[in-house]
């Protein structure tokens, strides 16, 4: 009996130490399941982010087409420092970053503001490469189109925080243009290091674009790591639409416990992303912690899109858009990519100026690209100033006889899927395993054409699946991998 015992213990010990994600000495939580979708083998920004982690809302395979507030999560330098070029890093450099805070079981599921009832999408991106001066505004872009493109994400409650050179990669896009600026919601830095010489028009780029910002910094801690100070300073003195919000922290002279130790300095000076995740974090001045504080803002954009389509019929492409609101809104350009070709303007559509009424717009594709294409709106303001919204995809295949189109297939995360149909009709649409068990589904009525379906991939494990199509005495299956 006791060889017995000994060898499933032997075995128990086995299979717990398979599960482990990381290195358990550093991040012994981390064990299969992760509660992050790994997405691998990515090229953003030429290469800058080549991989990156998804927390998906719990309800988010069933929800249908309902978007999200987003959370962009940018990590420190040291994890430039391993030689791991994968994702563990993230999790194993600091132990109370964001990434860590949802694996531990300590991070909110839902957040209630105001009456409503949030869940976050967080995205935290393994970027390769951090050097100063530290100008990534436009890789940062590429990343947000990224999201926007492949994720069921609210655009007008995007959400950046970072700790140590993370806080420097987002203070350097808030403060690059008005455009970038106004595209974010709110923006959270713990212990910044950018400072203001860098970018000199900075501090009044966001108080006119009136970006709610929140700075945290431990006094004990000197240049360039107080650059805090410089940037609350400055801001306030051009007249901002929202003043900074601004945690300045002090050594636990009273040597306070947990939580009561939070607004003050960590045993680290440089650590304030610590108290800045606590769900228990509540600064000196008694507002609301990070993950309320921030869904109290959402973004002002000039122009309100109630929706946006794009659909393939006898090979046009026809995309119609509609808006609530309209405040100076000079025009609309049709902009279109192919493969890995960039974006270009097709068509420039005269706006309808102010406007608080619903306004419907459409543009024909006469002849549009083969295979996957891309078409996007940029809403130009009678200043100038532009603002892009949502992409579509577009599969035109001429060959092809399929209910449902995925490409690619196998795939490794956020395929495009399409409805083809040669009328117009309801389908129901499932992924289940081998087995049959239903894992996402969704159902509609689908116009005539080729229509870009959304039905989530993101919390399958790699393996083969099968993708079912059931309408008007019609069904068709077929076998999908993920990698």
């Amino acid at each position: 009996m006791s060889l017995l015992v000994a060898a499933c213990m032997l075995l128990n010990a086995t299979s717990s130490s398979a599960q482990t994600l990381c290195d358990p000495s550093k991040v012994p939580y981390l064990v299969h399941p992760s509660k992050h979708e790994w997405v691998t083998s990515l090229d953003i920004g030429g290469g800058w982010i080549t991989g990156l982690l998804a927390y998906l809302p719990p309800d988010y395979n069933t929800s249908g087409n309902k978007t999200y507030p987003l959370i962009i999560f940018f990590h420190g330098s040291g994890v430039l420092l391993h030689s791991n070029p994968g994702l563990c890093p993230i999790f194993e450099d600091q132990p109370e970053a964001l990434v860590n805070k949802i694996e531990k079981n300590q991070f909110p599921t839902s957040v209630s503001v105001n009456g409503n009832t949030y869940s976050y999408i967080v995205i935290s991106p393994r970027y390769t490469s951090y050097g100063e001066p530290g100008y990534y505004s436009d890789k940062v872009n590429e990343l947000i189109n990224h999201l926007i493109a492949n994720y069921r994400v609210d655009t007008t409650r995007i959400y950046l925080t970072g700790l140590s050179a993370g806080a420097n990669i987002v203070l350097d896009y808030i403060s690059s243009s008005m455009e970038n600026a106004r595209r974010i919601s709110a923006a959270s830095m713990a212990s910044p290091c950018f400072e203001t010489w860098r970018q000199p028009n900075g501090p009044q780029i966001i108080a006119n674009a009136g970006v709610p910002t929140w700075f945290l910094h431990c006094v004990t801690e000197g240049a360039p790591c107080n650059a805090a100070v410089g940037w609350v300073n400055e801001i306030n003195a051009s007249s901002p639409l929202t003043p900074p919000r601004y945690s300045f922290m002090t050594p636990n002279s009273m040597h306070l416990g947990y939580p009561q130790s939070l607004p003050y300095c960590q045993g680290w000076e440089h650590d304030t992303w610590t108290a800045l995740y606590d769900q228990n974090f509540v600064p000196l001045d008694g507002a609301p912690n990070f993950y309320e504080w921030q869904l109290a803002f959402t973004a002002t954009l000039p122009v309100t899109l109630k929706s946006f389509t794009a659909r393939l019929s006898n090979g046009k492409v026809y995309l119609r858009w509609v808006t609530t609101s309209e405040k100076d809104n000079s025009a609309f350009v049709v902009e279109r990519a192919g493969g890995e070709k960039p974006f270009t303007a097709i068509a420039t559509i005269p706006g309808s100026g102010t406007s608080g009424e619903d306004v419907v717009y459409e543009y024909v594709d006469d002849q549009p690209l083969p295979n996957l294409s891309y078409y996007r709106l940029k809403q130009v303001d009678i200043d100038g100033r532009a603002h892009y919204f949502d992409t579509r995809k577009v599969m035109n295949r001429l060959t092809n006889k399929r209910l449902a189109i995925i490409t690619p297939n196998p795939f490794t995360a956020g395929p495009a899927i399409f409805i083809n149909t040669d009328k117009k009709q309801r389908l129901s649409i499932y992924i289940t395993d081998m087995s049959g068990r239903v894992l996402s589904t969704v159902s509609g009525t689908y116009e005539a054409g080729t229509t870009e379906l959304s039905l989530s991939t993101g919390n399958l494990p790699r393996g083969v699946y099968l993708l079912r199509v059931a309408g008007e005495g019609i069904t068709e299956t077929q076998k999908i991998i993920k990698q």
